[in-house]
């Protein structure tokens, strides 16, 4: 999974907090990740179904516009 753009709210966000644990099955929209940019709190939804298999980022981690944060397998 990508972080997607943020548009106006910047091009950097912090993570602060997994909604899954690795091995959880997430369906389309589940909420991935809460992060936080300067002007706003954000849930980052999965774009597909699957099971979260890997976590490329931890808690606290500043986070950029097109890094990937997460591996979902279908």
């Amino acid at each position: 999974m990508k972080l997607p753009e943020f548009g106006p709210t910047g091009d950097e966000a912090d993570l602060l907090s997994w909604e899954v644990e690795l091995g959880d099955r997430v369906e389309l929209g589940t909420p991935l990740i809460t992060i936080e940019t300067d002007k706003a709190t954000l849930e980052v939804e999965s774009p597909v179904a699957g099971t979260l298999v890997e976590q490329r980022a931890e808690v606290g981690a500043t986070l950029a516009s097109g890094d990937v944060y997460a591996i979902v397998e279908a």
